[in-house]
């Protein structure tokens, strides 16, 4: 397995990671009562970039790399079913001496990777400042969810990856055979725009895996002790503070229940236990 050039929250730091959300009883239920979490499918992020591989073709002036890609392309013409031997022949040609049905072909590699991506990964996002006024307001309903903070020290939340932000899109290598960097440029690169979220992710993928944690229709568990705190937002429901005291006072281990409110003397957030 090669090593991928990304921090855990563990290396950067951090004793708590924390994951902003809209209050629904049922998740907010799975976390409380069931410990466990759910992942999201990369496909409905808010970003239409975030997750989204881009294969470079800029590199395709180079013959030599040039000539590579063609090959792997005709790998995968002869590869697919349903095509005679002449059919396979011609597209074969097409690529080698047409550059523009090679753009196409990989364009056409960049939208089913992107599908492969949606159909296999998972993703908890987690945010390492639980008082952001933005997180508040884009992730939890306009400072009317919850955040809840996890124990960094936990066989789960131990693997939260730093997202790494930049200007420019990464252009990936499509016959680059080091699955971690496609990892990392895919899943684990935003835009700098993005970065006041100082994001860490969990990577999961559906079923089997061994090398990723897995998900079962997208949820996860986690141990009881590995829940650390619950904050409510500012503007969040009486009604919805007492469902959230309700089920913390079922738990076993205990957790904080705080309330982020409006600092008076800047624009601000403080958190005060309730």
């Amino acid at each position: 397995m090669k090593s991928i050039l990304v921090r855990t929250c563990i290396q950067a730091g951090l004793d708590q990671i924390y994951h902003y959300q809209r209050f629904h009883v049922e998740y907010v239920t799975d976390v409380l009562s069931n410990n466990r979490i759910k992942f999201s499918d990369p496909s409905t992020f808010n970003d239409p970039w975030d997750c989204q591989p881009s294969f470079s073709k800029t590199i395709l002036d180079k013959p030599d790399i040039y000539n590579r890609y063609v090959e792997y392309a005709c790998d995968l013409v002869r590869r697919r079913d349903g095509l005679s031997d002449a059919e396979v022949a011609q597209e074969a040609a097409l690529l080698h001496n047409d550059r523009s049905f090679l753009e196409k072909f990989i364009d056409g590699m960049t939208i089913a990777m992107s599908q492969a991506i949606s159909n296999q990964y998972r993703v908890y996002c987690l945010s390492s400042d639980p008082s952001n006024f933005l997180m508040w307001a884009h992730y939890s309903d306009s400072h009317s969810g919850v955040c809840f903070g996890f124990n960094t020290r936990s066989l789960v939340f131990c693997g939260a990856l730093e997202v790494n932000y930049r200007e420019d899109y990464p252009q990936i290598d499509l016959i680059d055979d080091d699955d971690f960097a496609y990892l990392r440029d895919t899943l684990l690169t935003k835009a700098k725009s993005w970065s006041y979220e100082d994001e860490y992710r969990l990577i999961a993928k559906e079923g089997e895996s061994d090398s990723f944690m897995v998900v079962d229709d997208s949820f996860a568990s986690f141990e009881p002790q590995d829940l650390h705190s619950v904050i409510v937002g500012t503007s969040i429901s009486t009604a919805n503070i007492e469902t959230i005291r309700e089920l913390l006072a079922r738990r076993e281990h205990p957790v904080q229940l705080l309330q982020a409110r409006p600092n008076s003397n800047k624009y601000a957030l403080i958190l005060e236990e309730i």
